[in-house]
């Protein structure tokens, strides 16, 4: 038998929203608002005043583990929510 505990996975969804992007973005651009809307629930709290602006932007998001975890802007484009991605700091990033 093949142990691939060690292989990462990579899985994606898509959904489509009845909102316009410009509220859409609103909600990407303020990390505050995401635990609200977050479909995995692994957040809780992102400190209010850390606006998404421009990449190379990090904000902090408390995970429900108690976790910290920060987020690096990687594309950014003011009230353009598909050209704003965000990627995770590595594991090993990850403070308590």
């Amino acid at each position: 038998m093949v142990d691939n505990a060690d292989v990462p996975r990579v899985v994606s969804a898509s959904r489509e929203i009845a909102a316009c992007a410009e509220r859409i973005f609103e909600l990407i651009a303020e990390p505050s608002q995401q635990p609200g809307w977050d479909g995995n629930d692994n957040l809780v709290e992102a400190a209010p005043g850390q606006r998404v602006r421009r990449v190379g932007d990090v904000f902090a998001m408390k995970l429900t583990l108690g976790s910290i975890r920060n987020n690096h802007v990687v594309e950014s484009e003011e009230g353009h929510p598909r050209r704003s991605t965000g990627s995770p700091s590595s594991p090993k990033a990850i403070s308590r």
